[in-house]
């Protein structure tokens, strides 16, 4: 009995140790479920490409939209623009027509004044006088005296000077540049408006034997102080200079400015090489920042010129300068030279700065001297 039980009950363990081993899956059912699992993500999958194609869709006609608005308002924009551009081209068209016009108008304006300028130095050249000193200056211009001067192998060059208090620019600046001019055969005049300084003591210690200083003995009377003093001041130690010069052409300088090294020598070579009776040139002018610029634009004309940028032949010391040139509203330098182009002489420009003409330092303002007389 105990035999069949145990028998009973091994049997039993054996059949619960071993259970039955199911099939592997074939290929076919591993593939067909593969595929019911794919299948089974497609919706989602559509779902989503559904929604990007809407989205897609809905930007696209977004952007067409807006590219369609642009290009309405970019047609607008270039209709508009092509409207400006027409009333520019229109106005433009415009602006220089009567930009052409007025530079006809101003051209024949200028032709005009500069004609006019003609006749009235003319008239007034007649008025004070100089017709028989034309004929007499022509005259003269043809004797072998009159035509030495440009045959000569250095003439004499006298330079005249005005001055009045002003020691040092006149020989840190003036006779500086004076005595450094490559041409040396020269006279220079300094004639001292009743200077009061130390002027002549320090002219005279230079020791250079060219140099003649002269001092009025009283001061010189002159209009009272404003515009038309400036204009003739420095006239009458100037015209006491020409009584003393012995060269056979004659410049000038201001106390306070100078010449360019080799300023003589190249007006010289100008005035024999072109025979010219008086020959000017272009000048260095300071600004207030203290630069340089040109000027002096070749027309021998009133601001283009003055008595230190020229050079003339001796013959001319016969016109000294006029203290009453401020009566017709002309400085002295212009007034003098005028009158000198009135005589119809033969004309030379040089093409180069030659002078430096100073502005600073200002002259402190004139103080009238009690029981001063003015010219009216």
């Amino acid at each position: 009995m105990l035999r069949r039980w145990f028998g009973v009950k091994k049997r039993h363990k054996a059949q619960i140790a071993a259970p039955a081993v199911p099939e592997p899956p074939s290929p076919i059912d591993s593939l067909r479920q593969q595929l019911a699992d794919q299948e089974a993500l497609l919706p989602p999958l559509f779902e989503r490409v559904a929604h990007l194609e809407h989205v897609v869709s809905s930007f696209s006609q977004t952007v067409e939209g807006r590219f369609s608005t642009l290009q309405l308002e970019n047609q607008g924009l270039f209709e508009r623009v092509t409207h400006l551009e027409n009333v520019v081209s229109s106005f433009s068209q415009t602006v220089e027509g009567r930009l052409a016009t007025l530079q006809l108008e101003n051209r024949g304006l200028r032709e005009l004044q500069a004609h006019e300028v003609l006749r009235l130095d003319y008239a007034l050249g007649e008025i004070e006088g100089l017709g028989p000193m034309r004929e007499a200056f022509h005259a003269a211009r043809a004797t072998p005296d009159y035509q030495s001067a440009f045959e000569e192998a250095e003439p004499l060059v006298t330079i005249c000077i005005s001055t009045y208090n002003r020691a040092e620019l006149l020989l840190e600046r003036c006779l500086a540049s004076i005595r450094k001019q490559t041409y040396s055969r020269l006279q220079v005049i300094i004639v001292g408006d009743h200077c009061t300084d130390d002027t002549e003591e320090r002219v005279r210690g230079l020791g250079d034997p060219r140099i003649e200083f002269y001092n009025l003995d009283k001061p010189s009377i002159y209009p009272a102080p404003g515009p038309d003093r400036w204009r003739v001041a420095g006239t009458t130690p100037a015209n006491f200079a020409r009584q003393f010069a012995r060269g056979r052409f004659i410049t000038h300088l201001d106390e306070d400015d100078a010449y360019a090294d080799s300023r003589i020598e190249k007006v010289v070579a100008a005035a024999q090489q072109n025979r010219a009776d008086i020959v000017w040139h272009k000048f260095w002018q300071e600004n207030p920042d203290a630069s340089w610029q040109e000027a002096g634009n070749g027309t021998f004309a009133f601001s283009q010129i003055g008595l230190g940028m020229c050079l003339y032949h001796e013959f001319f010391l016969k016109l000294s300068g006029d203290i009453h040139a401020y009566r017709s509203n002309e400085p002295g330098d212009w007034h003098s030279l005028r009158r000198m182009k009135h005589l119809r002489p033969r004309l030379h420009f040089v093409d180069e700065a030659l002078t430096y003409y100073h502005h600073f330092p200002r002259r402190a303002p004139y103080q009238p001297v009690p029981g001063e007389a003015y010219l009216e």
